[in-house]
This record gives C-alpha cells, structure tokens and sequence, in this order.
C-alpha cells in the first residue's frame, strides 16, 4: 500500500499545486473578495448536491465490492442519471432568473458526476486513473486562467464548468464498457430506493451534517463575515487542502477492506508523523501565499488554524475503521459535536476578531470531536 500511497501522492500533490497555482491567479487578478465569492457560491451548490446523496456514497463504495452480480452498478448509474434530470430542470429554472444562477446549478450538475466517478474509482481500486483525469483538468484551468487580467463570478464558473465537464468526457471515454451503466426504469429504480430506505436512512444524518460541517458553516460564515474575510480563510483552507488532501487519499485506500485489513497494524505513529508534516506545510504554504500575494499576515489567526491538523490526522484512521464495522450513528454524533462546538465559538468570538473566531472554532472543534471518537473507538476496539 505505501508504494501505492506514494505514488497516488505525486499525482495529487501535482493537482493541488495546479489548484493552488490557479488560486494564487484569482487572487493576484481580481482580489480576495472574488475567492471568498466563489468559496461562498462552492458551499451553495454542495448544500443543494445533497439530494445525489439518497443513495449514500459510503455504502455504495462497500456494497460494491461486497456484491458482484447483483446489477448494483446499474442502479448506481441510473440513480445519477435520474438526479442529473433534476438539475438540469433546475438549471433552466435558473437561467431565467439570472445567467449566474444557471452556471451555479450547472455546475452541481457536474460536481455530482464527478462524485459517480470517485465512488466508482475508490470500489475498484482504480484510484490512479481518477487522479489522473483531475491532474489534466486542474493543469487545463490554470493555463486558463494565465489568458484573463481580470475575472468575474461568471467568468470563474464557466472555465471550472468547462474543465469539470472535459474530466467527466473523458473518464467515459476511457471506461467505454456499458455493461453496468444501463439505466433501469423510474418505477424499478424508485422501488428499489423505497425497499432499502431502512439501510439507508442510518448514512442520512452523518451525510447531511458532515455536508452542513463542510459547507453549511461555510454559509453561515459568509453570512456575518465580509467576503475579504472569507477570503483569506479560504486561503487557509485551500493551502490545507494541497497538503490534508494526501493524507486523505489514505482513508480513500482504507474504503478498500484488503488494503484496511492488511495494512492496520502501521496505524499506531502514522497519524503524528502526517500531524507535524501537515502542520508545517499548511503554515509554510500560507505564509507564502499570502506575501507573495502582498497581503498582510495574519499570524496568530494562521497558526490556531494550523493546529487542527493533528486531530484531523487521526480522525481519518478513525473514520476508516468505523465504517468498515458500519458505526455510521458514531460518526453523526461525532459531526453534530463539531458542528455545535463551532458555532458556540464562532458567535462567542466573533465581535473580537471575525478571522480568529473562525480558525479558532474550527481548530476547537475537530479537537473535540477527535476525542469523542478516540473514546468510542476504544471502547468499541474497532
């Protein structure tokens, strides 16, 4: 699996330095206020992409390598094609109201086909050739963007549509087998959600608050803080993402039960090591970013933000476990804490300082709500 890792590394680091690159573009040609507008629109369309999520993605990573031949794959795909119809409706929708909206809806459109992809890639073990595709499209979006000397939301959204929907073309291009990706009838496909709503009902609530952890918080941010604000902790975020992003490619390893089972026993001093890597690079990289951009630092807020990549470190391995013992009800516990601890933060800190009220709820939170499941994993001995 390390090999595998590795390699999986490079890809990825190559991507988010591509996505960092274009970042880093937006910031220097229309300013921190577009980043915050765009983190703000992002966290939009992730809240009305839930309803792809009917059929959850973490049981449909498990159930399709559990099950080989009882057509799951079809439903899966039928299950995004009927979904897709709905955003399409809500695209035409929104075009009559304003050009902005219609590209917002447009682009869940292909944020949830891009989702199809990954749980496809991550039952298969196919992980390289998905990474592969993302790489293209992030270097596709940063020579793009090198053409423009000034953007808009719009202009913004359309080149991300563009490369989103080149990815999705050619990931069907090069899987051309159709053997799992006929579409079954509306009434077959609404029978079968109705007979399995009992098991899935129990992944709803972990999906629904970890969407509101990722992106609701995102909303509610925005709406009390200036975009300029936003912007910066979007930097922090995105500066996160390049370097927490290769530790998360474990737990998408981990969603693999011989990869779990086989490689458990190296869990013990991993998570420090990643936690004082992940530290370094996040405040490393934002520094960075922010004076070459010729923005003031803001040092005491970076380093709180910094810190909250030690639990995180850990909550990955973590999660991993659970889910392969299905302990869904431990993790939705674990994201209401969260979610609680950084609101409470958040509004008891915000009249002080809006940025260090945001880095020091988050880093709070996923502290707290590590503890929670560390004590559960124990008694549980998952």
């Amino acid at each position: 699996m390390l090999t595998k890792f590795a390699s999986l590394v490079g890809i990825n680091t190559l991507t988010a330095l591509m996505s960092f690159f274009s970042t880093w573009l937006i910031v220097n040609t229309s300013g921190l206020e577009l980043i915050g507008l765009f983190a703000y629109w992002n966290a939009f369309v992730a809240m009305i992409s839930l309803i792809v999520y009917l059929l959850p993605p973490n049981f449909s990573i498990i159930y399709l390598q559990e099950k080989e031949n009882n057509h799951f794959n079809q439903m899966l795909f039928s299950h995004y094609v009927y979904i897709s119809l709905i955003f399409v409706f809500l695209a035409l929708i929104g075009f009559y109201f304003s050009l902005l909206y219609f590209l917002v809806v447009f682009f869940a459109l292909c944020a949830i086909w891009l989702n199809y992809i990954d749980i496809v890639s991550q039952a298969n073990n196919r992980l390289h050739s998905y990474f592969g595709l993302k790489l293209f499209s992030a270097s596709g979006i940063a020579i793009v963007l090198l053409l423009f000397e000034k953007l808009t939301i719009e202009t913004l959204f359309l080149i991300y549509i563009a490369s989103n929907f080149f990815t999705i073309s050619m990931y069907f291009i090069v899987h051309r087998s159709f053997a799992n990706r006929k579409i079954v009838s509306l009434s077959h496909y609404i029978s079968y959600m109705k007979a399995h709503y009992q098991t899935f009902k129990g992944y709803y609530l972990d999906i629904i608050a970890k969407r509101f952890k990722d992106s609701g918080l995102i909303l509610m941010i925005g709406a009390l803080v200036a975009p300029s604000v936003l912007g910066i902790f979007s930097i922090f975020q995105k500066c996160a993402s390049f370097v927490v992003g290769n530790i998360r490619i474990l737990e998408s390893l981990l969603l693999s039960k011989a990869n779990f089972l086989q490689y458990k026993t190296l869990f013990g001093n991993i998570p420090l090591l990643l936690g004082m890597i992940g530290f370094a690079g996040i405040f490393s990289l934002s520094v960075m970013f922010l004076y070459s951009s010729n923005h003031q630092i803001p040092w005491v807020e970076l380093l709180v933000y910094s810190l909250f990549v030690f639990p995180i470190s850990r909550v990955i391995f973590i999660r991993s476990s659970l889910l392969m013992h299905y302990q869904t009800g431990v993790l939705n516990r674990y994201t209401i804490w969260f979610i609680s601890v950084f609101v409470a933060v958040f509004m008891l800190t915000l009249n002080y300082d809006p940025l260090l009220a945001i880095c020091l709820a988050y880093t709070l939170s996923e502290t707290i709500g590590y503890f929670y499941l560390k004590k559960y994993q124990e008694r549980f001995n998952a």
